[in-house]
């Protein structure tokens, strides 16, 4: 091999040449009449092997072809039959298969579990009924039917507990008043009150409940209705079957046999909202609808009385009248003080006008301790006699300072005690016309009427006198009058331990007290 650049001759296997340096190509160049060359040579060499083979083919005998033929033919026939016995195994298979499956979803399907059930419960076979109702039940959760039918097994088989479970069951899924009217049959059958009240309450004021009104039994009613009112209330409940009990809440809360008994009226007197509830129960403790009413009470002040005449001038024997609101008591005084419990008098009836110039004030107080306004009168009361009726004042005042009743004529005495004189009336005494006169006496802040000591003035000549009283209005005079004042005072300090139980409060029959 040379070296294509310089000629010089390079060893097989050398890579450049060891003169210039130059890569030397080792792959010899392609020469195509080469090619040409070894495709004439091979061709006619093919031709010949073709022509060898076809000569054999002719050559092989003709039984032998038919022999292969039949062989074929047969090997194609028991495959066919193979196929064939495949294809019966498979087609039976699958119609098992199919059987069996069809079959297994038919069992296993809540209409036939239900199917089964409904033939066994006409053969009463019982138990196994329910055995189905119970797996259709599993398949269909929201069927009613299946669940009334295995409630009337149990029904029959006297297993109410389970027979009013499922329709309650029922009740939940689809409420019909028909499955209402079945279930309260069968809680009556077992003595279930407890359910039967409770299906009774929760279906007060529905259609449901008005269809099953045959089971309400007593109905509560009460004299007092729902409302407003200014007053305590007294709330009398009734039932409306005899030997009914009655239980009631008075915090709004459901009444139960388990709540307050009534016994006895009901006394409301908490100021603002009082919800009552009450029902009533039978003899079988059956519960009727339960009854309700809200109360409001706000107490108000009382209307101030009203007070006749008007004022005014008047001559003695008019008489004072004044009006109250039911069930209040009115309080007055006479010297211009507004009246109280502690201070005033209690007006009971008309009285006499008082004579002179006097502020009559009244108030009235209710039953709930609210006080009304003030109302006041001015009158003038005279009095035409010959002996007048101040000079007759005097007169009984010096009276009683001069036997020691009292120190001096504005009724001071010992102790820090002070004496009044109040006017009674103007009655006639052991024939006599007399102004009558009771004395009331104030010490530690309290004033008391000394009902035991009475005097007279008489309205001709003015003569004094003490007086016993008969009875209320029927007066005699002491004949023998108190001699010196030493013996009065001791008289009416003995007198007055004495009789101390026969003081009175401020509460009694109005008098006229002399104004000093």
């Amino acid at each position: 091999m040379k070296c294509k650049k310089c000629g010089n001759e390079v060893d097989i296997g050398e890579v450049f040449c060891q003169k210039c340096g130059t890569a030397i190509q080792i792959v010899p160049e392609y020469n195509p009449l080469e090619d040409e060359l070894e495709a004439s040579v091979e061709m006619p060499h093919n031709q010949f092997t073709e022509e060898l083979n076809r000569s054999e083919e002719i050559q092989e005998p003709e039984e032998k072809k038919q022999g292969q033929l039949q062989i074929q033919k047969k090997r194609r026939q028991k495959q066919l039959l193979l196929c064939s016995i495949l294809l019966f195994f498979l087609i039976g298979g699958i119609a098992v298969g199919t059987t069996v499956y069809l079959r297994y979803q038919e069992e296993h399907s809540f209409a036939y579990q239900y199917q089964q059930g409904m033939f066994y419960e006409a053969k009463e076979e019982y138990e196994i009924a329910l055995n189905y109702y119970a797996e259709a039940m599993n398949y269909d959760k929201s069927n009613t039917d299946v669940r009334l039918r295995a409630a009337g097994v149990y029904e029959k088989l006297g297993n109410y507990d389970r027979t009013q479970e499922l329709l309650l069951e029922v009740i939940n899924l689809k409420p019909t008043i028909e499955t209402y009217r079945k279930l309260m049959e069968v809680c009556e059958a077992s003595g279930n009150t407890e359910l039967m009240n409770r299906v009774l309450k929760d279906t007060q004021g529905t259609p449901i409940g008005d269809a099953l009104s045959e089971y309400q039994t007593a109905i509560v009613s009460a004299n007092i209705p729902t409302g407003e009112y200014h007053d305590y209330l007294t709330v009398y409940l009734t039932a409306s079957e005899e030997n009914a009990t009655i239980y009631y809440t008075l915090d709004g809360s459901a009444p139960t046999q388990q709540s307050n008994q009534y016994t006895e009226p009901l006394e409301i007197e908490t100021v603002g909202r009082t919800t009552l509830r009450a029902i009533a129960y039978n003899e079988a403790d059956l519960a009727g609808e339960e009854w309700k009413a809200v109360y409001e009470i706000t107490l108000v002040n009382p209307e101030a009385p009203k007070i006749s005449p008007v004022s005014g001038t008047y001559s003695y024997g008019e008489k004072i009248t004044l009006e109250a609101q039911e069930g209040s008591t009115a309080y007055f005084t006479i010297d211009g003080t507004i009246p109280t419990k502690e201070n005033g008098y209690i007006f009971t009836e008309d009285i006499a006008m008082p004579i002179g110039n006097v502020i009559f004030s009244a108030i009235v107080i209710d039953r709930y301790g609210m006080v009304s306004s003030v109302t006041k009168r001015n009158y003038t009361c005279t009095i035409n006699r010959p002996f007048g009726y101040d000079a007759a004042i005097i007169k009984l005042k010096n009276y009683l300072v001069e036997i020691g009743m009292m120190s001096d004529l504005n009724g001071n005495r010992a102790n820090e005690e002070k004496i009044s004189v109040e006017f009674v009336s103007l009655t006639e005494v052991d024939g006599q016309e007399s102004y009558i006169f009771t004395l009331r006496r104030t010490a530690s802040g309290k004033t008391t009427t000394l009902n035991d000591k009475l005097y007279a003035v008489t309205t001709q000549k003015g003569d004094v006198y003490a007086l016993n009283r008969e009875m209320e209005g029927i007066y005699h005079f002491v004949v023998e009058q108190e001699t010196t004042v030493a013996e009065e005072t001791t008289v009416v300090e003995e007198t007055t331990a004495e009789k101390e139980p026969e003081e009175s409060t401020v509460e009694k029959e109005p008098t006229q007290e002399i104004s000093e």
